[in-house]
């Protein structure tokens, strides 16, 4: 059975085949990443995999749906996989405004996933992003 289109499978050394990717090499880029994000002040935060739809079309508005993978769960919530991690950050941040005082940078790691819509080439699950606050 294939992967499905748009992601990749990471394989431990001593890879099977010379045109897969690497979890080790993969590994040694975040590590070096987070490394250096750190020297240059960045601290590293991460959020749910699931939030509320609500909270992707608050943003973006209803049109972004078509782009989720969104579902309702047992509890009939309407719920999406993260497309983007911004929304996530300001709800985290939100929750505890008065916290949060003067300027942060931060670096997440994890993947987001979006649909890309026709687009062979391209990737459904992308990672790392930098924020400055």
């Amino acid at each position: 059975m294939e992967r499905l289109p748009g992601f990749r499978d990471f394989y431990p050394e001593p890879l099977p085949h010379k045109d897969v990717w690497s979890a080790d090499a993969r590994q040694y880029i975040f590590d070096q990443w987070r490394k250096m994000a750190k020297r240059y002040g960045f601290r590293e935060y991460d959020g749910p995999p699931l939030e509320p739809l609500e909270l992707f079309t608050t943003k973006s508005g209803e049109e972004i749906v078509g782009q989720l993978y969104n579902f309702q769960d047992k509890g009939g919530r309407e719920i999406s996989l993260r497309p983007e991690m911004t929304p996530t950050l300001a709800r985290m941040v939100a929750a505890h405004e008065r916290k949060f005082i003067g300027r942060f940078q931060i670096q997440n790691h994890q993947p987001p996933l979006r649909i890309r819509g026709g687009q062979s080439e391209g990737f459904r699950q992308h990672v790392g992003e930098h924020q400055r606050s």
